[in-house]
């Protein structure tokens, strides 16, 4: 007996592979994005934010040097 597969069986089977690819890819992407972030809870922001939970400092002074945290180390000297 011979077993064929009809069009409609077909478009399920490229369907069903391609969701299952596309997961397993966004998985991936996922994953690494995920293992390889720089973690940014760290000693000076937990001191920063105590300082700021003790009312040492604003909230204005508080967002600019978390943002200053965040930046990137490799900025150089600073001015002013």
């Amino acid at each position: 007996m011979m077993h064929s597969m009809t069009d409609g069986q077909i478009w399920a089977m490229w369907i069903g592979l391609t969701l299952f690819w596309a997961t397993l890819l966004g998985f991936g992407i996922w994953l690494v994005a995920r293992l390889t972030r720089r973690p940014r809870d760290n000693e000076a922001d937990r001191i920063l934010r105590e300082r700021y939970a003790r009312g040492e400092i604003d909230a204005e002074e508080f967002r600019i040097r978390s943002e200053r945290l965040a930046a990137p180390d490799d900025l150089g000297p600073r001015t002013g």
